[in-house]
């Protein structure tokens, strides 16, 4: 009983995944991958990524969907450590060179040219 119960579970499962891929497929404006998941449901939406984290030496990578205006980053009771301009302004990516400090958690701003800004979690060892 069990076996089948796994057995239909699965079924329904996969006609699950069938049905999403049609319906993505009958929008055209939302691209998807192969394993089903929706990847630009919101083209306004936008994404920062801090590379290596956590942060062992003192270089810090930004790879973003837009263009970087300026970065902040504050310590955990908000006293700012870096703030940096990018001024060149042509490139989605950053390159930091972060202070030594106290091993700890900060908080990276990331404002873009829009005005937009997101807050990331960064942890230095």
């Amino acid at each position: 009983m069990k076996k089948m119960l796994k057995y239909l579970l699965t079924f329904v499962i996969i006609l699950n995944a069938f049905a999403v891929k049609a319906q993505i497929k009958a929008d055209s404006s939302v691209s998807y991958d192969y394993d089903f998941r929706i990847v630009n449901q919101h083209s306004n939406r936008v994404y920062a990524e801090l590379y290596p984290n956590p942060l062992i030496g003192n270089v810090l990578k930004i790879k973003s969907s837009n263009i970087i205006k300026s970065v902040e980053i504050k310590n955990i009771i908000g006293q700012c450590i870096l703030s940096e301009e990018n001024k060149f302004a042509v490139h989605d990516d950053m390159v930091l060179t972060i202070p030594k400090n106290e091993p700890g958690v900060y908080s990276a701003k990331i404002t873009f040219e829009d005005n937009n800004f997101i807050i990331k979690k960064l942890i230095i060892r």
